[in-house]
């Protein structure tokens, strides 16, 4: 629980520099196209809402990629976690929560009508069972953790990755040009 509470918080300070200085500033230095913004937004950070507010000033058909790749990034790790969890354990297991993620997320891509309907009636169900998460992981987790060296360890992996990602996106933007 300890572990997880430190992931999202570095997950989440990584996450809110990406989205408000340092993909900015990049977009800035680098005059980015509103295509090219949306892909590096869906690419490298690293929470949906984010991606979100990123690209908001763009077109809807840039907002629809961003979110898409995004997407992908997700169905990635839907299918590596289970895969790299198999090889821990010797064989093949795939956890129940992720059957609920595979069925809601196809029913609700293929019946989309179905998915209007639906949206006003779950969201707030969804928005207070997200809370009650958050809350449980925030309540376990203390504030000597966030800045042990397992804390700092995970803050430096976290940035990194969103350096790493963003030193791809530009050099294939610039070397696949």
């Amino acid at each position: 629980s300890e572990d997880i509470s430190i992931s999202l918080i570095a997950i989440f300070t990584s996450a809110l520099f990406g989205l408000f200085i340092f993909l900015p500033f990049l977009n800035f230095l680098l005059k980015l196209s509103d295509i090219h913004y949306a892909v590096l937004s869906g690419s490298v950070l690293q929470i949906t809402g984010f991606v979100k507010v990123a690209v908001r000033n763009l077109g809807i058909d840039s907002q629809a990629l961003a979110l898409s790749v995004k997407t992908a990034r997700y169905l990635g790790l839907f299918l590596l976690v289970p895969f790299f969890g198999s090889l821990a354990k010797g064989r093949v297991h795939i956890p129940w929560f992720l059957w609920g993620f595979l069925i809601a997320g196809s029913f609700f891509s293929y019946f989309q009508d179905t998915a209007q309907i639906l949206r006003p009636i779950l969201s707030p169900v969804l928005a207070v069972l997200w809370s009650i998460a958050m809350a449980a992981v925030g309540l376990a987790a203390s504030s000597r953790i966030i800045f042990s060296r397992q804390g700092f360890k995970a803050m430096v992996v976290s940035f990194a990755s969103l350096l790493i990602g963003v030193v791809i996106f530009v050099l294939g933007l610039y070397l696949g040009a």
